[in-house]
């Protein structure tokens, strides 16, 4: 993405091939990823960001992208999010429901 930033949102194949990585990945690996994720897209504009969010969201038929960006969110309430998401998943485990918990 260094070389070539315009990659990351013209090559559908590479957007496609990205997409399918991440989605199968389970929501611990995905958080244990984020930070080589954010380096990855640091040096991008938020421009370029928005193209390849667009660009995303058309694989997945989405055209607005208003629910995928908050940024009234930071990154403590994500953290604090993510606790009690697992918080919640443990304690459905706990009682028999861990079907219930979406596959954490």
């Amino acid at each position: 993405m260094t070389t070539a930033r315009e990659a990351a949102w013209q090559e559908p194949a590479l957007i496609g091939a990205l997409d399918g990585r991440l989605g199968a990945w389970d929501r611990e690996t995905f958080v244990e990823h984020l930070p080589e994720l954010r380096l990855a897209f640091a040096g991008m504009t938020p421009r370029e960001t928005d193209r390849i969010a667009r660009a995303v969201a058309e694989l997945h038929g989405r055209t607005d992208l208003g629910v995928l960006r908050r940024p009234d969110v930071d990154e403590g309430s994500v953290h604090r999010h993510l606790e009690v998401s697992r918080a919640v998943t443990a304690l459905l485990a706990r009682d028999g429901l861990a079907s219930w918990g979406g596959g954490a």
